[in-house]
């Protein structure tokens, strides 16, 4: 009997398996469900502390001259009646405008001497003499003028006792002008680095102060060519 059940139970199994068909294809996809709503705007954030102030600009339009000297030779001569010895270098940027509005500030220095910002009066020399800067378009000429004195060799100088000989004013000098575009609004400069200040402020400044003030790089030029 138990045999009997057993072939039943072999038969059985045989007849399932075989009657199991191939996996139909997929079927189509279905439809795409319906977007949420969109939810509800959140609350605005608190309005953050102020930044603290940046730092001043410098003023791009400030031309500042590197280190240079005179390329041209001292000539004896006479200015509103005074003997002086004079010489000159060529400034490209220092136009009419800037004569008639803005400011000029030129330094000199011999050596490691200065810088001194012109006009300097000194002993130098023979004598109690000013060394000055006067401007013209595009050329800024130096000035040496010695005190009492109209003599422009020891030669004419020894039949005038007591007048000291023109002191020279020698090729080995440096110079560096600075100079600074603008209108000026009650006597002082409305804008910029140095808004606030007035002429003779500024021309009271060191040199050191006046670089800082205008971020001038201790060598170096942004005057056009």
């Amino acid at each position: 009997m138990k045999k009997i059940f057993s072939v039943l139970v072999i038969a059985s199994s045989v007849l399932f398996v075989s009657c199991k068909g191939d996996q139909g294809p997929a079927g189509p996809a279905g439809p795409t469900g319906a977007t949420g709503a969109t939810g509800a705007t959140g609350a605005t954030g608190a309005t953050g502390s102020n930044g603290s102030n940046g730092t001043n600009g410098t003023n791009a339009q400030v031309v500042y001259s590197a280190w240079l000297t005179s390329p041209f030779d001292s000539r004896d001569t006479t200015i509103d009646g005074t003997c002086v010895k004079v010489r000159h270098f060529n400034a490209p940027s220092l136009s009419s405008t800037i004569l008639s509005q803005g400011t000029m500030i030129t330094y000199f220095r011999v050596g490691s001497i200065g810088p001194y910002q012109l006009p300097y009066i000194s002993d130098a020399g023979t004598g109690t003499n000013q060394i000055t800067a006067i401007y013209s378009v595009q050329k800024i000429f130096v000035v040496r003028h010695t005190f009492n004195s109209c003599r422009f060799t020891s030669a004419v100088a020894a039949s005038y006792t007591g007048e000291p000989v023109m002191v020279n004013l020698p090729q080995s000098l440096e110079y560096r002008y600075i100079l600074i575009p603008g209108l000026i609004a009650g006597g002082r400069f409305a804008s910029g680095p140095a808004a606030g200040y007035s002429v003779a402020q500024l021309k009271q400044m060191s040199y050191e102060r006046v670089k800082e003030l205008f971020a001038i790089p201790e060598n170096g030029s942004n005057e056009k060519k």
